[in-house]
């Protein structure tokens, strides 16, 4: 049984980054041919005879059949790894072994999708884990009092991080609180559906200056050819026609927008509109730009539930979490310390302590080579092109 090895969370804690690992490496090489003095396999099975999936297959396997094999290992201090046997000198890890330290290392919603390469890159891993961990011990590196230490502090980031996940589920909000927050909030939900004309502005040079005074009566005729019930298609390749701006006309077809999803100088007039009106002539850096509302709605529950329920668990979990960290102030002895100050990034150290590691013996080198200098060339003024539409 792996009674001592699975119950040190420093091997768990480790093996986060064999998921991560698995999950990105590329597909390893096959490892080269073993001999076997075992009889040989027999042929494949026809096309006709039904093949079982590797879940089906994985799903017959025994409980407690050995699903790992590390030869060449055994004895020493702390051989309760897995069952072993003096005769082949082996350590076995079991199905339900194994399928434990999946259950401790892999998110619940991720287990049902990991697919049978991962899993058996991450067994590998895990056997090259424990050979070293094994190796480690023989050599009685578990008593340094500095791997004891870290240790320790790993155990107390496995502990934090469980902590933030059972937070995390028990934010998850009930359909009541969503039901709630639904009819609480009724402006969030509020969509029109718009279509946007956008009368581009010419870019000025040297060469052509841009009269803006009639640049604006011309959108001005623009906006009130749109207020009289013209279409907008035709208004927006009126508003290209002649122009500079090599970009083909927008669509003026927008969409759906809730509140938040214009600009907030906009958003109130435009909301507004009651249905077919247009807005008033909207001056932007890049153009004009003129609304027209094509309907409106209220979204339904069961069309932003999702979305209610993550806004909702995410202020949850934070209201939890100000309020465990507010019940235990924390504070630093100045005389030690000194006036606290803004974390700077220790090179070496990663994110402290949810993943605790040893800085490097030597700090890095002080000496930077110094930067370029800057080149004293002239520099060929670039040709202005006008700014694209902003975006729908």
């Amino acid at each position: 049984m792996l009674t001592h090895k699975f119950s040190q969370l420093s091997a768990i804690i480790l093996l986060w980054s064999l998921v991560a690992l698995a999950q990105e490496s590329p597909k390893p090489a096959a490892p080269p041919p073993i001999k076997s003095t075992a009889p040989e396999q027999p042929a494949a099975p026809s096309p006709e005879t039904p093949v079982a999936k590797p879940e089906a297959a994985a799903a017959a396997v025994p409980a407690g059949a050995p699903v790992i094999t590390i030869k060449n290992m055994c004895g020493g201090p702390q051989v309760d790894v897995g069952s072993t046997s003096s005769q082949e000198c082996a350590t076995t890890i079991s199905k339900e072994q194994f399928e434990q330290l999946i259950n401790a290392v892999v998110p619940k919603a991720r287990r049902t999708e990991m697919p049978n390469n991962m899993k058996q890159n991450m067994a590998r891993q895990l056997g090259q884990l424990l050979v070293m961990v094994h190796a480690a011990e023989q050599r009685g590196l578990e008593k340094d009092p500095e791997v004891q230490q870290r240790l320790k502090i790993q155990r107390d980031s496995a502990l934090a991080q469980a902590l933030t996940v059972k937070l995390q589920e028990d934010a998850t909000p009930s359909d009541a609180e969503l039901d709630k927050y639904y009819k609480d909030n009724p402006s969030a939900f509020e969509e029109v559906t718009l279509q946007r004309l956008f009368i581009p502005k010419a870019v000025a040079s040297k060469d052509k200056p841009v009269d803006a005074t009639t640049e604006k009566a011309a959108a001005e005729k623009l906006h009130a050819r749109a207020a009289a019930g013209e279409d907008f298609d035709k208004l927006q390749k009126a508003a290209y026609v002649g122009n500079a701006n090599p970009q083909a006309a927008p669509n003026t077809q927008m969409g759906g927008r809730r509140r938040g999803g214009l600009p907030p100088d906009q958003e109130t007039a435009i909301f507004a509109l009651k249905q077919g009106g247009v807005s008033e002539l909207y001056d932007t850096p890049g153009g004009y730009i003129v609304y027209k509302l094509i309907g409106k709605r209220t979204v339904p529950l069961a069309e932003t539930k999702d979305e209610i329920s993550r806004k909702l668990q995410q202020q949850k979990f934070k209201d939890a979490m100000t309020a465990l960290t507010g019940s235990a102030p924390i504070t630093l002895n100045e005389a030690y310390f000194g006036k606290e100050e803004a974390m700077p990034v220790m090179p070496g150290m990663g994110s402290m302590p949810m993943n605790v590691r040893r800085m490097p013996d030597q700090p890095p080198s002080a000496a930077t080579p110094a930067p370029p200098a800057a080149s004293k060339k002239p520099v060929k003024p670039k040709t202005q092109t006008p700014p694209p539409p902003p975006p729908q």
